[in-house]
C-alpha cells in the first residue's frame, strides 16, 4: 500500500550558526509518499550464516544491534540474496554489515572491488520513516518506507566533498569497508552513524552525487576483468543482472578504444607519418596486393594493415585472410603479436597499479627508470613532456567517463533526491531532502 500525505506548513528552526547547514532540526514532512515493507529477515539470516564461514570485509554481521532500523536509515533490498523475500515483495534491510563475503574471499586486499560487489548486489529503496527492532517479534510488524516528500536525513562522509548545498542532487553511496572515519583526514569512508547507533554499523551514506564515480568504477571493473575475468565474475555475483551490465559496458568501452586506436594508426599510415616495414607488412597482407592499387597504394596499404590489425586486436570477428600468428620458429615478434590486444588494453586503461604498462617506464638491466615521475618515483613530473603524457594516461579514461556521466546526470537527474537545505560535517550534518525528485 502506498500512502500520500497532505502538505503541511514548513516551519523549521533556523540556527544562527554560519555553518553550511543552517536548518538542522527535523522537518515537518511535506508531500510524504510512504510504502509498507517487510523486514527482510531471510536475507539477514543468510548473510549472518555466510559470515560464520567466510567473513566479509564489512564485518559486524554477528552483532544483532547493527540490524535495528533507526528513523533516518537509507534502506535497500538484496534481490539476488538466497533467502531474501525481496524478489516477490518490498522487503528491506538497513545495514551493509556482512555483505560481499564471496568478494572478500576472492579479493581480501581490495576494498574497492568488494565495495563494488556490495553495490552490485543491492537496490536502494527509500528512507525509514520510523525505528524498528530486528527482533523477530518486532520485525514481523514491518516498516514504513518513505519514497517521496521532504525528510531530514543524516549526511554521510565522503572523500573531499564533506558538504551538501541547497539544490544539490544527493545519492545513497556504499562506503568503503573497514576504515575508521575521521573528519580531520577528510577521507572516510566508513559509515558515519547517528547518536545511539552501534559504531560498527555500516549503512548507505547520503552524499552529493558525483560525475567522477562512474569513471573510477568502470575502470576498476575493466582492470579486474583484464586480470582475471572468472575471478571478477564470481566476486560480483555470476547470476546478478548488474554483473552482466558491467561486463557488457566494459567490453563495449574496451572495443571502442581499440577501434579508435586502429583508425588512428590507419590515418598515420595514410598520411605518411608511419610506414610499415616489409616484415610487418608481410604479416598482414601481400605488399604486391597493395602495389596493385597504383597511385592509391599508400592509402590502400593503410586500409589493409588497419583491417588486419583490427582482426588481431579482436575488434572484428572474421579471421578470413589473416596469416598465421605464429611462425614455425616461434619468434619473439609473434609472441608479442599474440598478446597485442591485452597489452594495448592494459596501457589504455592503466591506473598506476602495474608499472610495466606505464608510459615512460623502463625496466633495463642496469636500473629501473620512471621517466615520467620525480626522484621519489611516486609523484608525476608534470614539468616534463613525458610526465605530462603519463598524467594524461592516468586520467584520460575517468575524465572521459565523467563527461558521459555528467551528461547522464544532467538528463536523468536521479538517485535519492534534491537537497532543500545545505549540510556540512562541521555543522549538524543534517540535510532536508525532497525524496524521489530527479530519480530515474
Amino acid at each position: 500500500m502506498v500512502r500520500v500525505c497532505a502538505a503541511r506548513t514548513l516551519t523549521p528552526a533556523v540556527s544562527r550558526s554560519f555553518a553550511v547547514d543552517r536548518q538542522s532540526n527535523p522537518i515537518a514532512n511535506q508531500g510524504r509518499v510512504d510504502a509498507g515493507a517487510d523486514y527482510d529477515m531471510g536475507a539477514k539470516l543468510t548473510i549472518q550464516a555466510e559470515n560464520r564461514d567466510t567473513p566479509s570485509l564489512y564485518g559486524g554481521a554477528e552483532d544483532e544491534a547493527v540490524w535495528n532500523i533507526v528513523g533516518d536509515d537509507l534502506l535497500f533490498s538484496v534481490p539476488g540474496k538466497h533467502g531474501s523475500s525481496s524478489n516477490v515483495k518490498l522487503a528491506v534491510l538497513p545495514a551493509l554489515n556482512g555483505l560481499g563475503a564471496q568478494a572478500s574471499v576472492l579479493y581480501p586486499n581490495d576494498a574497492d572491488l568488494v565495495r563494488e560487489a556490495v553495490k552490485n548486489s543491492i537496490q536502494f529503496i527509500g528512507a525509514a520513516y520510523q525505528a524498528l527492532s530486528a527482533e523477530r517479534s518486532d520485525a514481523a510488524r514491518g516498516i514504513t518506507v518513505q519514497l517521496g516528500g521532504l525528510k531530514t536525513l543524516r549526511m554521510g562522509a565522503g572523500k573531499g566533498d564533506n558538504f551538501i548545498k541547497p539544490g544539490d542532487l544527493v545519492c545513497a553511496e556504499v562506503p568503503l569497508p573497514g576504515r575508521i572515519f575521521t573528519f580531520a583526514r577528510n577521507d572516510s569512508v566508513r559509515s558515519q552513524t547517528g547518536r545511539g547507533v552501534p559504531p560498527n554499523k555500516t549503512t548507505l551514506q547520503l552524499r552529493r552525487c558525483s560525475h567522477m564515480t562512474a569513471g573510477a568504477s568502470l575502470r576498476l571493473h575493466i582492470q579486474k576483468i583484464l586480470a582475471d575475468p572468472q575471478r571478477w565474475k564470481m566476486a560480483m555475483g555470476e547470476r546478478l543482472l548488474g554483473t552482466a551490465v558491467w561486463a557488457t559496458a566494459a567490453h563495449e568501452v574496451m572495443n571502442s578504444y581499440l577501434v579508435g586506436g586502429v583508425i588512428m594508426v590507419r590515418q598515420l599510415l595514410a598520411d605518411g607519418v608511419l610506414e610499415p616495414n616489409a616484415r610487418i607488412a608481410g604479416r598482414f597482407f601481400s605488399v604486391a596486393d597493395a602495389a596493385a592499387f597504383g597511385d592509391d597504394a599508400e592509402e590502400r596499404t593503410a586500409d589493409l594493415l588497419a583491417a588486419r590489425l583490427g582482426q588481431v586486436l579482436g575488434v572484428t570477428d572474421t579471421k578470413d585472410g589473416l596469416p598465421p600468428l605464429r611462425r614455425g620458429d616461434g619468434t619473439t615478434y609473434d609472441d608479442k603479436l599474440l598478446k597485442l590486444r591485452m597489452n594495448v588494453l592494459q596501457r589504455v586503461f592503466y591506473d598506476g597499479s602495474n608499472p610495466q604498462f606505464e608510459f615512460g617506464f623502463q625496466n633495463g638491466s642496469a636500473a629501473t627508470g620512471f621517466a615520467g615521475r620525480g626522484a621519489d618515483k611516486k609523484e608525476v613530473n608534470t614539468r616534463s613532456p613525458v610526465g605530462q603524457l603519463l598524467k594524461a594516461q592516468l586520467n584520460h579514461f575517468p575524465r572521459a567517463v565523467s563527461g558521459f556521466h555528467a551528461a547522464i546526470l544532467q538528463d536523468l537527474r536521479f538517485i535519492v533526491g534534491k537537497a532543500t537545505t545545505g549540510a556540512s560535517t562541521h555543522g549538524s550534518g543534517n540535510a532536508h531532502v525532497f525524496l524521489g525528485i530527479a530519480r530515474q
